[in-house]
């Protein structure tokens, strides 16, 4: 039985990374802002259309290393409905996490809820482009200038995004990504953080090499997250073919959305016509009133079929054990609802057309019985 897998990391050429390795083998240069990453920051900058970024060894540390960076403190208001990082870098930076709702109907967090929590112990807002798809960038902007608070987005999964034209992370204080394996653009393990002026980006360069600005210089507290010199010879190269990859899962995407357009137990995301997408996910929305199963069941069933698929996010972390006494925890029913309907499909740059259909039949069958 053929096997579809949820997600496939493209890879450069072999040759090409030998030869980057040889560079590197060469130099001796392994780490410490070394040419190869003094290049990828190069790169990205220009890809991205950013002024000031800075490349950290994964994107949760990057998160980290940009919260202390702003000095966030007391109680930060973020979503629920992500990954258990979002949360976990608030908190590991001595922070306290604070729940707001998703919109109903949509992925991202609900401005409205968000103004709601605002206490005068409140610092930041950190709010995620979920799948991609941008926030409402501009009630959250006049949220955070009102009040006085930073505007941080978690943008693991928004690379290459676009909001009226305009590259995503021009917004707000600060934008992170992350390059994991797993994420549409990636150098195996990697992140960033674009930040809008060249004193933030100093501190953050210093925090993320333990506080060093200069050879006899520690200016401050600090960890380590720095990228080394074969991870971002890794990016250099993958950023090279990243938009033939985008283009491949555009297709894809669209052939999935036709296939699956007359399930009337599916809905599929709905993009904004002001936003450029990356494709970098294909979630769809069962409506589970209408069904004797659930998104488990689904999952588990395409699976049997030789189809991993996956509940991306399965679980509200408003609900877990961790962060379920954080305030506004029992307010996040919407998150709560999709997280129970969600279910992400395979999309990678090395699936076939042949493969979407063996999805989208499959999903018909197990829709049928």
């Amino acid at each position: 039985m053929k096997k579809i897998i949820i997600s496939e990391p493209y890879l450069p050429e072999l040759d090409d990374v030998v030869s980057a390795l040889s560079d590197i083998w060469v130099s001796k240069w392994l780490t410490n802002d070394g040419p190869y990453l003094k290049g990828f920051e190069h790169q990205l900058q220009e890809y991205l259309g950013a002024d000031y970024l800075s490349v950290q060894n994964n994107g949760h540390s990057s998160l980290e290393v940009g919260l202390r960076a702003l000095d966030v403190k007391g109680e930060v208001i973020t979503t629920p409905y992500s990954f258990v990082s979002t949360s976990l870098a608030i908190r590991n930076i001595g922070a306290q996490v604070v729940y707001a709702d998703i919109t109903e109907g949509g992925v991202n967090i609900d401005p409205y809820s968000v103004e709601k929590m605002i206490t005068d112990r409140t610092s930041a807002i950190v709010a995620v482009h979920t799948y991609g798809i941008p926030c409402d960038i501009p009630a959250l902007t006049e949220i955070s200038k009102k009040y006085g608070i930073k505007l941080i987005f978690d943008g693991a999964h928004s690379f290459g995004v676009r909001l009226d034209n305009m590259p995503i992370s021009s917004f707000g204080d600060m934008t992170m990504y992350s390059f994991h394996a797993t994420k549409l653009f990636h150098c195996i393990e990697g992140g960033a953080l674009i930040v809008q002026d060249s004193a933030l980006l100093d501190r953050v360069r210093k925090i993320r090499n333990f506080g060093i600005s200069g050879p006899d210089n520690i200016d401050g507290e600090g960890t380590n997250a720095k990228l080394n010199e074969i991870l971002a010879a890794i990016g250099l190269l993958n950023l090279s073919s990243i938009d033939s990859e985008i283009q491949r899962r555009a297709e894809l995407s669209n052939l999935y959305s036709q296939c699956l357009a007359g399930i009337d137990e599916i809905s599929c995301l709905v993009v904004p016509d002001n936003v450029i997408w990356n494709y970098s996910y294909f979630p769809v929305f069962f409506d589970l009133g209408s069904l004797s199963m659930t998104t488990l069941d689904i999952e588990v069933a395409l699976k049997d079929l030789g189809i991993l698929a996956r509940r991306y996010f399965s679980t509200s972390l408003n609900t877990i054990d961790i962060f379920r006494d954080c305030k506004g925890a029992t307010q996040c029913e919407n998150s709560e609802t999709l997280a129970q309907c969600v279910l992400c499909l395979p999309i990678h740059g090395g699936m076939t057309d042949d493969d979407v259909l063996l999805v989208c039949n499959g999903m018909k069958k197990i829709l049928e019985n």
